[in-house]
This record gives C-alpha cells, structure tokens and sequence, in this order.
C-alpha cells in the first residue's frame, strides 16, 4: 500500500468514526462510493475520496459527514413528511430549510464541525459560482431562501462569493417573507414548529397553502384514516414512500472500524 493509499483510508476511517459520534449511533453503515452523497435510513454515502486529498477535497468531506452525522441526530423523518408540501419547488426549499436547521443546531454546540459546515457552504458557493452572478435570476429562489435562512439560524454572514447575489435578491424577500424567516430562526430547536414556520414561509412565497388550510388537510386525512382498513394501508404505503430520504444506496463500504474520534477535531 502506497502512502497516498494509506492516509486515504485512515482519512475514510477517521471520517465514518465522526459521523457516528455526531449521530450518536453507531450502527450507521457509512460507505465512500461513486455519486450523490446522502442519507437512506441508517446508511450514509459519501463520495470515494482521491488518493492526493487535496484540503478542498478534505474539507468538502469533512462537512458532507457532519451534515449527515447532524442529520441522522437531529432529524426526524415522520414529523418532516407529516408537513411536506406537494408542489416540487416548495419541497425543495422545505427540504433545505430542515437540513439548514439541523445543522444550525448541531453547530452550536460544536465549533469545530461549524467550521467544517462553513468552509464547505463557502466552497460550493465558489464552485457554483455565484461570486459571477450578476442578477437575481441567476440564483434560484430555493438557494436564496436557503442561504438567508442560514444566516439568520446560524448568526454569521452568507459567504463571501454569494453576498452580491443575495443582497440583489433581499428587496424581493421583505416584508412577509422577512418575518417568516425570522419565526423560522425563533423555532429551530423544535422540528415539528419548525415545519410549521416553513410552511408559512412558502405561504408568503405563495408556493403552498396557509398553515391554517394545511392542517384542515392534515386532520381530513387522520379522519379518513380511521375509517377504512384498505385505505389505511394505502396511505400508510403512500406516507413511508413520500418520507423524505436523501439519495445514496450502499455500494462500497469503508474499510474497518472507524476510530473513535471526536467531532471537534476535525
């Protein structure tokens, strides 16, 4: 085994064992494989790392576990499908306001996986290259929303290469947009009110219907539930597929043990 190939995989090693501590859980399978990193149950997937490891390279790593090690700790799937929208640029945005919130929450209490967190959003805002936007069509609504969500969940400013873009698109996003965002960030410890802020956020959006007409529906669904057998498992089926759960099936494991590491160190 060559140096390269080595460091390589005490950095996979040393990576799993700090998703786990972050989760809490150490039954979570971690595997480094070819595709879109994410999370599917008790399995996290994560890109195969090169043998060089660049920092770059590192630090992207560093901050895809620890989302996923936040996410695996602070999420819970059941609340988050019970009021997940239909329409699809409404779920986007309701789906990064939760992976936003969680690790908001995680990193306070963890300066060092902050950091990680804060060095990859600024390297994939470089990447996507958003320092070259110059107006605010270029950004996508659910990136604006995200990144604004950040920075008022987490205190600290956007990074360096969005700032321009955002600033262009905060004057669209005042008034009932503005508060919204700001109940989001007074709810972030509670997942469930959480949901409930998000909801209302996309309502000034105009993307889904008001939190009052959301919940009618939720409670005629309940109702229904109760009172046929064959339809109840019909939505039950209906209500595991639509739970959110992040791409990324297991194809390559990491070798061996992860070694206990603590998550600040990285």
């Amino acid at each position: 085994m060559t140096r390269e190939t080595h460091r390589s995989e005490e950095f996979r090693r040393a990576t799993a064992g700090v998703l786990r501590s972050i989760a809490h859980r150490g039954d979570v399978d971690v595997a480094f494989a070819p595709g879109p990193s994410g999370v599917a149950g008790k399995r996290a997937r994560l890109p195969v790392p090169s043998r060089a490891l660049p920092p770059a390279e590192m630090t992207r790593l560093r901050g895809a576990a620890d989302a996923m090690g936040l996410r695996l700790a602070l999420h819970d799937d059941a609340v988050h499908a019970k009021r997940a929208p239909a329409r699809r640029e409404a779920r986007e945005i309701y789906d990064l306001l939760e992976q936003a919130r969680v690790e908001a929450v995680g990193g306070r209490h963890m300066p060092g996986v902050a950091a990680n967190l804060r060095s990859r959003l600024a390297e994939e805002c470089e990447a996507e290259g958003y320092d070259r936007m110059i107006r605010r069509e270029q950004l996508p609504l659910a990136k604006a929303i995200e990144l604004i969500a950040r920075e008022r969940l987490t205190g600290d400013a956007p990074p360096e290469a969005a700032r321009a873009i955002l600033d262009a698109w905060r004057p669209q996003l005042a008034g009932k947009v503005e508060a919204a965002i700001d109940t989001l960030a007074g709810a972030a410890d509670d997942q469930d009110a959480f949901a409930r802020a998000a909801r209302r956020l996309l309502a000034a959006l105009d993307l889904a219907e008001d939190e009052a007409e959301a919940e009618s529906e939720s409670d005629e669904d309940e109702d229904g539930e109760q009172e046929g057998g064959e339809d109840e498992e019909q939505q039950s089926a209906g209500s595991a597929a639509d739970a959110e759960s992040m791409p990324g099936a297991r194809e390559e494991e990491a070798d061996g043990q992860a070694e206990a590491v603590d998550a600040d160190e990285q």
